[in-house]
């Protein structure tokens, strides 16, 4: 078996080609991405993209002449499941058991590859410490906090796992959730009930679902601990190959003026996915430069220091205000300010109405996220880079709760949080179930709850810092509505219907109400399809949907759209556990050079005392990822376990157990702490 790389002529004068990854030409997803090469350089180019030693060592290497159509067949033994390496960066490994004893930059060094995100987190904290010239407070050894657990707020994936974490340790703790279910932000609907959760891999009984919440996760390196996760809980023999896009998928925006639209002719040649790599390649650019392993680690420090400063200078940008911006402190190859249609055309293509009101920063790392490998575009028969869990995402937050001792305490609306003083220090959480408060007693407490809701609840009790509390107040979440529409037959895969052609998995786009509609990557192997498709909206999209009448797409027979069984439709604003769908900062929240992190750093750092530390992905460098929400729970624990035992031993188990989250660092926790205990952050 082969895979493809294909090499189409593109411009005869110019003797340029296109790059075309395992298949024929198509509209790909925004983080498919054309590159354009010349005579000559195609060596560059799989140096950029591919170990290139490696493809030649395992494959035949041929390449047409111009005006031809040539490929290198590479067996199917270089699996793509490999993550794309940025050019000149050694080839990316599994190395968990490496984790507790490695800086972060060293990793990268040793074949890891952190992420940006990663070493922005490290960054803003070095900041804010080097800032104070702490060395720490000194202790006098631990309090007596007898057999009192550790309290967690939470039944979510960050929740569950910072008491898988305890458990192993053998720490006592408590989960208390508000809500009837477990999982959070991890939500599976079915359309037949619990019968298709217990229904045996490949029936179709199993495949009549689809995930509201979490469902999708890529194999790159920074994410090894979710799929550690995955193997700790005997879930990896359910992954299966999520399409984030395939052939025949739809794009349908009428923005031309020549077609009826606002957008300058100019602009709509050239594609939506043009502008927006133009727009974020200065940056991405200089952080490409950070992965070179072949500079010393100094080096590449002050590179990314180079590169996060020039980035954050435009952290009072929205993406909007700085693609509308003059080039007054741009990058030099900046572009030029950009038609107000265009970037309304531009953010109903890459994101959701609204989104480009948030931080020009998040969105240039989220596009490094994506970017990081090239996600699997088509079917074929090797292991792909991104991966969904076959019957639904909540296979994994409920085998985290059976390995649980303490199952999780569900319908306890937690109301108040207090530290009381005296022997211990210990925490009270006042809670309500069903008309009756109860109040426990913890020695230290740990919430899991999205922002947006423990600013709901009566902490006055804590001593939070003022930056803390300005970060529960004020950093955003992005606003996300999915419809799962359940229809008699798989229609789109039938031949002959679709105009484009049969659509096997990921997803079309249209600027039409629908915004984006996902079509099941899961159940392949099923006697029938699976019948449930999905739309999903984010931005201020989302709690406009179902307002009005969709604009029927045309290239969606009618008769077939219309063969609906079921539906489910699902607004993360309007749950009450959850009040917005993942964290997305805006303008400011990241802190330009100077005034860097202060709400970032402050919502990492424990409080009370040290009694009190608040996790979940809104405080961690990786947000609306599982994996934010398990690095999140990493640092709850290492605080709880800095503070209640100051057992070296219990936190090099921990360490050489759990690893450490390529964001955090041993080192600077302890400081944070520290900050946090004097009250300057």
């Amino acid at each position: 078996m082969f895979n493809y790389l294909l090499f189409r002529n593109h411009n005869a004068s110019t003797s340029a080609f296109t790059i075309l990854v395992s298949g024929g030409y198509h509209k790909p997803a925004p983080a498919m991405k054309q590159a354009f090469l010349y005579p000559g350089l195609v060596e560059q180019c799989f140096k950029s993209y591919f170990n290139y030693s490696e493809v030649l060592a395992a494959g035949d290497r041929w390449v047409a002449p111009v005006g031809q159509v040539g490929c290198m067949q590479i067996p199917s033994s270089y699996k793509r499941q490999r993550p794309i390496c940025l050019p000149h960066s050694d080839p990316p490994s599994s190395i968990m058991p490496e984790l507790p004893n490695l800086p972060v930059f060293s990793k990268s060094l040793r074949g890891h590859h952190a992420s940006i995100h990663d070493l922005a987190a490290n960054h803003l904290v070095d900041c804010i410490i080097d800032a104070h010239s702490t060395e720490g407070t000194p202790r006098t050894g631990p309090a007596s906090f007898g057999s009192q657990p550790v309290g967690i707020i939470g039944a979510g994936t960050a929740g569950l796992y910072a008491a898988m974490i305890l458990q192993d340790l053998g720490v006592p703790y408590q989960i208390l959730e508000a809500n009837d279910r477990i999982g959070g932000r991890i939500f599976t609907r079915r359309f037949n009930g619990s019968a298709g959760y217990d229904a045996p891999k490949g029936t179709p009984a199993r495949y009549d679902y689809f995930d509201v919440g979490a469902m999708r996760y890529p194999r790159i390196p920074f994410m090894d601990r979710v799929f550690d996760l995955f193997e700790r809980v005997g879930i990896s023999d359910l992954l299966v190959p999520y399409y984030l896009g395939a052939e025949n998928n739809l794009i349908l925006f009428q923005v031309s003026v020549s077609n009826g639209g606002a957008v300058p002719d100019v602009y709509a040649l050239s594609g939506p996915d043009h502008w927006i790599d133009k727009t974020f390649e200065p940056f991405k650019r200089l952080f490409g430069e950070v992965y070179d392993s072949e500079s010393p680690v100094e080096d590449r420090v002050r590179r990314f220091r180079i590169a996060w400063d020039t980035l954050t200078r435009q952290d009072h940008h929205s993406t909007r205000g700085y693609m509308q911006s003059g080039k007054d402190g741009k990058p030099d190859d900046a572009l030029p300010p950009f038609p107000e249609p265009v970037v309304h055309w531009l953010e109903t293509f890459e994101a959701g109405t609204g989104n480009f009101n948030l931080a020009f920063v998040e969105s240039v790392l989220d596009s490094l996220d994506f970017d990081w490998p090239l996600p699997a575009t088509c079917p074929g028969p090797t292991e792909y880079p991104w991966v969904c869990i076959d019957g639904g995402s909540d296979h994994m937050v409920n085998e985290m709760a059976k390995v649980l001792h303490s199952q999780p305490v569900l319908a306890q609306r937690v109301t108040k949080i207090a530290l009381l003083h005296g022997d211990g220090d210990q925490v009270e959480v006042t809670s309500t179930s069903g008309g009756r408060t109860s109040t426990r007693h913890y020695s230290h407490v740990i919430s899991t709850l999205p922002l947006s809701c423990l600013g709901a609840i009566h902490t006055d009790g804590l001593g939070l810092l003022y930056n803390q509390k300005q970060a529960i107040r004020a950093l955003n979440y992005d606003s996300s509505t999915k419809v799962g529409i359940k229809f008699k037959n798989r229609w789109w895969e039938k031949e002959g219907v679709v105009l484009t052609g049969p659509i096997r998995g990921g997803q079309s786009s249209s600027d039409t109400q629908i915004r984006t509609c996902v079509y099941p990557s899961y159940g392949r192997a099923a006697d029938r399809w699976p019948c449930a498709g999905e739309k999903r909206q984010g931005g201020s999209d989302a709690p406009r949907a179902g307002l009005g009448r969709a604009r029927e797409d045309a290239r969606h027979p009618e008769r077939e759209i219309r063969a609906v069984e079921d539906h489910f439709a699902y607004n993360w604003d309007m749950d009450e556990y959850a009040r917005g769908a993942f964290a997305l900062y805006g303008p400011g929240q990241f802190g330009a050079p100077g005034d860097a992190g202060k709400l970032f750093a402050s919502i990492k750092a424990p409080a009370a005392g040290g009694k009190f530390v608040i996790a979940g992905e809104a405080t961690s460098a990786h947000h609306g990822w599982v994996l934010g929400a398990l690095n999140s729970a990493w640092r709850a624990v290492y605080y709880v376990l800095l503070d209640k035992y100051q057992d070296n031993d219990l936190l090099k188990r921990f360490t050489d157990r759990w690893g450490i989250p390529d964001e955090e660092s041993t080192v600077n926790l302890p400081k944070l702490a520290a900050l946090a205990l004097d009250r300057v952050l």
